[in-house]
């Protein structure tokens, strides 16, 4: 079997001799590392490495600047950051994830010590990166084509408003989220539920991002919260987002229920409970994701007729999670990332 090479870009010398160390014990993985971005940027272009690892803040050039020219360069190519989850370290990660990293890995904490290091590196980067790695295998084993959905069930009877939309996102979901939600513009006024698979820090900022480059204000989940036309709320990261039905409307609500598909938020949860609380009145958006979270929560929402939208394999970063429902022919459409704003709209009542 012939190794994947990665490119790994630190400033740390013992965190770069771990990653070699560490790494190179499977026998499937071969590493080179930099020092700084510079160095790191002209390692990339002469090795032309399958998955390449950043850290963010490097001297001669830093992480956010060494991803741009990688992604100018190499649009598809997998780009993992890997940093350290304070606040700082949080935006930074998150303003990359915005730029079009693929995924994203906390370091250990600090003063863990080698050995959790090590392990760190084993049981959590080093999957990432053959997830990531097998991915972009399978693109080129296949043709790289929209996969159709099967034709869409009859419907019996004239499909009443929409009261919501339901959205749910991984791998590239920050990216995504910004230009779908930026498509709908400013006078669409159906509220939306959104879980994107991220931990607390990072759905708090995500959040305070969306409000503030779409025309959507998006807020994280609260407890019994009403759904307000033209507001979004966000799945905290390790907490459940449902939506439940009441006599005074629609609403969110959180939970601590343990996680589902590994994830907390997860997508089948919110989907479940909207197909519950809305029915045939949900439109739903499976964004890139690698996995399958979200599939069972569209089986339920098909069965109540809601409408669903999937991103299709070209324009998402892993098409994992919206490929599962379209190769399962339960989309109603399978659409590029800047076609289903529109469809959206469409869908809502709105113009395209």
């Amino acid at each position: 079997m012939s190794r994947f090479r990665v490119v790994a870009v630190d400033d740390s010398a013992v965190l770069r001799r771990l990653l070699v160390e560490t790494l190179e014990s499977d026998p499937e993985v071969s590493v080179v590392v930099a020092p700084d971005g510079e160095t790191g940027l002209s390692l990339v272009v002469s090795q032309k490495p399958d998955v390449v690892i950043l850290d963010i803040e490097m001297p001669r050039m830093n992480g956010l600047e060494l991803l741009k020219n990688l992604r100018r360069l190499f649009p598809r190519l997998p780009i993992v950051m890997y940093s350290h989850l304070t606040e700082r370290g949080s935006r930074s990660t998150l303003e990359a994830l915005c730029l079009g990293a693929t995924d994203y890995v906390p370091k250990p904490p600090e003063g863990n010590g080698l050995d959790d290091a090590r392990r760190h590196i084993r049981t959590v980067l080093l999957p990432r990166l053959k997830a990531l790695h097998e991915e972009e295998n399978r693109r080129l084993r296949e043709a790289i084509v929209s996969r159709a959905p099967r034709p869409a069930r009859p419907r019996g009877v004239a499909r009443a408003s929409p009261l919501l939309l339901a959205i749910g996102a991984s791998t590239g979901g920050p990216n995504a989220l910004v230009r779908l939600l930026s498509g709908l513009g400013s006078d669409f006024l159906l509220p939306a539920v959104i879980a994107q698979h991220m931990p607390p820090l990072f759905t708090a900022l995500l959040a305070e991002r969306l409000t503030r480059e779409t025309p959507v204000a998006v807020r994280e989940g609260e407890s019994r919260a009403p759904l307000r036309p033209g507001q979004a709320w966000l799945a905290p990261g390790d907490r459940h987002l449902v939506v439940q039905r009441t006599t005074e409307g629609l609403r969110v609500d959180l939970s601590d229920a343990p996680p589902v598909n590994s994830c907390r938020p997860s997508v089948d949860v919110l989907f479940k409970s909207v197909a519950d609380a809305a029915g045939e009145r949900a439109i739903v958006v499976v964004l890139t994701g690698m996995g399958h979270d979200g599939l069972e929560g569209v089986r339920a929402l098909r069965e109540r007729g809601a409408v669903i939208l999937v991103q299709d394999e070209p324009s998402s970063v892993v098409w994992g999670m919206p490929g599962a429902v379209a190769q399962s022919g339960l989309a109603d459409a399978v659409l590029s990332l800047d076609a289903l704003a529109a469809e959206v709209r469409r869908r809502a009542g709105g113009p395209a």
